[in-house]
C-alpha cells in the first residue's frame, strides 16, 4: 500500500473439525490435515512456501462452546521441528497446561 505498511495476505488457512475423523470445513492453500493424536495435528500445505520464516495464528474450541483451548505451535523446547515450508504442526492445549484435547473447531492462518 502507498505510504503505509505492506499488505500480507494469508498464504494458507484452514478451518477443521478435530474430533472423530478429522474433516476440513474450508481452506486455502492446505491440502490435508494429519491427525497425530489427541489435540495434535499437522496442516499440510498445497504448495511449499518459499521460506519457513512465517507466522502462524489460530484458535481452538472445546465441545463446550463457552470455552476455548490454546492453539499452540511447534517450539524446539517441546522436541518438535521448527516451522517447515511444507507443513506446520498444530496443538490444541488446555489453557492451564493440563494436557491436550481434540477441538470441535480449529482455525489456523499462515502469513509470510
Amino acid at each position: 500500500t502507498t505510504g503505509g505498511a505492506g499488505l500480507y495476505p494469508a498464504r494458507a488457512w484452514v478451518n477443521f473439525n478435530g474430533t472423530g475423523t478429522v474433516a476440513i470445513r474450508g481452506d486455502g492453500g492446505v491440502s490435508s490435515i494429519t491427525d497425530n493424536g489427541t489435540g495434535d495435528y499437522t496442516s499440510n500445505f498445497s504448495a511449499s512456501l518459499a521460506s519457513a520464516d512465517y507466522t502462524v495464528s489460530g484458535m481452538a474450541q472445546r465441545a463446550n462452546a463457552s470455552e476455548l483451548l490454546q492453539a499452540d505451535f511447534p517450539a524446539n523446547s517441546r522436541g518438535y521441528a521448527p516451522l517447515k515450508t511444507g507443513s506446520v504442526r498444530l496443538f490444541a492445549r488446555f489453557t492451564n497446561g493440563a494436557g491436550q484435547e481434540d477441538p470441535v473447531t480449529f482455525c489456523m492462518g499462515v502469513t509470510i
